[in-house]
């Protein structure tokens, strides 16, 4: 199979982008967070994640496991933010 860039598709990760900065926009409009936290959840660059292997270096013959570096993700800063702000409720409940 050869490969083809399909002309005129958006890439994924600036639909992505384009979604999550609408979403974002619309928490700030409706006052359910700051500015400051507007402003730190804008994504500036969006990057594919990158796909590693790691090897199993106690085991031979195993093929190395496939490891998802998300840290570089779009979602990154997004999905981190609920944490921050639900680390109270956590404490509490604990």
């Amino acid at each position: 199979m050869k490969y083809t860039d399909a002309k005129g598709e958006k890439d994924w990760a600036i639909t992505l982008k384009e979604q999550l900065t609408v979403t974002v926009q619309e928490l700030k409009d409706q006052n359910l967070i700051s500015g400051g936290i507007y402003e730190q959840l804008q994504l500036a660059g969006t990057t594919v994640s990158r796909l590693y292997g790691l090897p199993k270096i106690h085991k031979s013959g195993i093929p190395p496991r496939p490891i998802l570096d998300m840290a570089t993700s779009p979602y990154h800063l997004v999905a981190h933010w609920p944490v921050d702000v639900l680390e109270p409720v956590r404490t509490e409940i604990d």
